[in-house]
């Protein structure tokens, strides 16, 4: 993100990395994954796992880091996500077919970690 001076406070303009996400689809599951195993659209969300092209802002990794934005294309096959961390979260570029993990009730987390989500 890039910040700049506008009527001598700092603020943050509209510049964000890579490009916006081109979305081939709505997410979809293991059982539309099979059908499209090698398509390029890397939509897989379930419960517990999902693609990077398919987060949305506000789920919570299994680290405990939180989506802050919608992902954005990063160019030669990576996802841009916007995670928590620093002043006004960081951007990270990862494989667009990679599974990630979500945190669910079921993993047991303490308390902490879901604290830490919320930033």
């Amino acid at each position: 993100m890039i910040f700049g001076a506008k009527n001598g406070r700092a603020k943050m303009e509209e510049k964000l990395p890579g490009l916006p996400l081109i979305k081939a689809d709505e997410p979809y599951g293991f059982e539309e994954h099979i059908h499209r195993y090698g398509s390029g659209d890397n939509m897989l969300r379930t419960h517990r796992l999902v693609q990077p092209r398919a987060l949305r802002a506000g789920d919570i990794l299994a680290t405990g880091d939180r989506v802050l934005s919608s992902p954005r294309e990063g160019g030669n096959g990576l996802v841009l996500i916007h995670l928590t961390g620093g002043s006004d979260g960081q951007w990270v570029g990862v494989p667009a077919r990679i599974p990630i993990a979500l945190l669910t009730e079921e993993d047991g987390a303490p308390a902490d970690v879901w604290k830490f989500s919320e930033g």
